[in-house]
């Protein structure tokens, strides 16, 4: 406990040194109003000489491109059922891909006993899947790139004030 003390007061005392400015006399320089006046001055004017000599590359004026104008709540409700549409068309497709595998694997009634081998029933259910899974980040980016653009959300749920 003793070492924390004197530790911390060695370190007090270095951060009072350090802050205090020591001419070489070992006086205490105090620098006042005038000190700034007259030394910065003379920083001020050098930088402005630097500044000048620096020469300035012409600037273009070429003219700004245009601003995109207003975001229309009804174009982005249109898009964002687009991609809402092609969500509910790939699970739609997924759940037939499911029901045809299952009746497939499935011992029933031989009326609905399907004859095609059960590997392509899978391929087809893995490629619906995929399709799902496609369309949600589709959509799942439009409604970012929305978002960064600050576009409601209720826009895209066509919920407009």
């Amino acid at each position: 406990m003793k070492m924390n003390i004197l530790l911390l007061s060695a370190l007090l005392f270095m951060a009072t040194c350090a802050l205090c400015s020591v001419d070489a006399a070992g006086q205490v320089k105090v620098i006042t109003n005038e000190d700034l006046k007259k030394y910065g001055a003379k920083d001020r004017e050098e930088s402005n000489d630097a500044a000048a000599k620096q020469e300035t590359p012409p600037q273009k004026t070429e003219a700004a491109p245009e601003q995109p104008k207003e975001p229309d709540k009804q174009s982005w409700c249109t898009k964002a059922t687009r991609f809402k549409d092609k969500v509910d068309e790939a699970t739609k497709k997924v759940e037939e891909a499911e029901k045809q595998r299952n009746a497939a694997t499935m011992p029933g009634d031989v009326s609905s006993y399907v004859s095609a081998p059960v590997s392509s029933f899978e391929e087809k259910l893995a490629q619906a899947r995929q399709e799902l899974d496609t369309a949600r980040q589709e959509l799942s980016d439009f409604e970012q790139t929305a978002y960064s653009q600050g576009i409601p959300p209720g826009w895209l749920r066509c919920q407009f004030d």
